[in-house]
């Protein structure tokens, strides 16, 4: 949790729930909206408008940085399209950007089966509070605004299928961190999120400075590539504690030299009425766990002095599968306490 100092000046200027109806929304809303045929994108910009404090970039060409009507900016925030290689392949991104401040870290938000970034409306403006961060929240390729390509499966074979399938996700990821020039970052993944967020760290490794997973698809626990990916009830096909030991201890060429990762930090968060069985998480810290141990023992003097794996369990009260949204609050002091981490880290190297 965040330090009482810390607490008070946050709840001091704690804004009040935004007070408007466009999300989420009863059934009579609902209705009226898709009989009144709002575009995905004005739909998203109704919800995003309203955020407190948080001031459009396209109303805003110019801001002081000087600006106090934003206790903790001022913040400028704006959507974009981002154009990857290949036809029709584009991400719909939404940033959160300090003006007047260097950009010290990154934060990413990957959202779950089925949603899109805007349903982290409730953590956008709280998460951007901490000086140096950017924000960062994407929609998938094939789900909320980004583009809907043709999904091809060439394998034959049940695991090159869900390889294919994993890499239509995240190499999309990959091509959006190269296009935002950005080395290394702590990714937020919800749910099939997370699932894609251990693929991208396994398959892309050396670029995550901290792995936050929430609720994550994995075992007991749509479009195009999902039916390779998951499996009826929404259970992954390849769970992440089959392989959730190997984030972080894969071998990445820097300078044209091979070095091996030396962990990073994975957290594994989880409602308290989440029907994501939060033994798999329990499970998989034990894995990650066991992986440093091996690393401590087997690895070169310079290999344990880098050593910077760790593994957690949280269990967020009052919430369910949806944890951002049943207990905002709480989600947000965790995931603060977490990019405060982060930060320490990389001023002292670490990260």
């Amino acid at each position: 949790m965040a330090t009482a100092q810390q607490k008070t000046v946050d709840d001091k200027a704690k804004p009040s729930r935004p007070n408007f109806a466009y999300f989420p929304l009863g059934y009579k809303e609902a209705a009226y909206q898709w009989w009144s045929s709002i575009s995905p994108s004005t739909a998203e910009r109704n919800v995003l408008a309203h955020i407190p404090y948080l001031k459009d970039a396209r109303e805003h060409a110019t801001i002081d940085p000087a600006d106090q009507s934003d206790p903790f900016g001022p913040r400028v925030w704006k959507t974009q399209m981002v154009s990857l290689s290949g036809q029709n392949r584009a991400l719909n991104e939404y940033s959160v950007e300090r003006v007047g401040e260097k950009v010290e870290e990154n934060l990413v938000m990957l959202h779950g089966y089925g949603a899109g970034l805007g349903f982290y409306y409730k953590n956008f403006e709280p998460l951007s509070r901490r000086k140096g961060w950017k924000l960062y929240a994407l929609d998938m390729l094939g789900m909320g605004n980004s583009t809907r390509p043709p999904f091809k499966m060439h394998a034959k074979d049940k695991q090159g299928k869900i390889d294919e399938a994993e890499a239509w996700f995240v190499d999309a990821l990959e091509e959006w961190r190269k296009a935002r020039n950005i080395d290394k970052f702590t990714l937020i993944g919800h749910s099939l999120g997370g699932y894609l967020s251990v693929a991208y760290a396994l398959k892309y490794p050396g670029h995550l400075k901290k792995l936050i997973l929430a609720s994550p698809v994995g075992k007991g626990s749509g479009e195009y590539a999902l039916p390779y990916i998951l499996a009826p009830g929404a259970y992954a096909r390849s769970p992440i504690i089959d392989r959730i030991e190997g984030v972080g201890r894969q071998t990445v060429e820097k300078n044209g030299q091979k070095i091996k990762e030396t962990g990073i930090p994975v957290v594994m968060m989880y409602g308290e009425n989440d029907w994501m069985d939060v033994a798999g998480g329990l499970a998989s810290e034990e894995k990650l766990k066991a992986a440093k141990r091996r690393a401590l023992l087997e690895g070169t003097a310079e290999e344990k002095r880098r050593e910077n794996g760790s593994a957690k369990v949280i269990v967020v009260q009052k919430a369910g599968h949806h944890l951002y949204l049943d207990n905002a609050d709480d989600f947000n002091e965790y995931i603060w306490k977490e990019m405060d981490e982060t930060k320490s880290h990389s001023q002292k190297g670490l990260a």
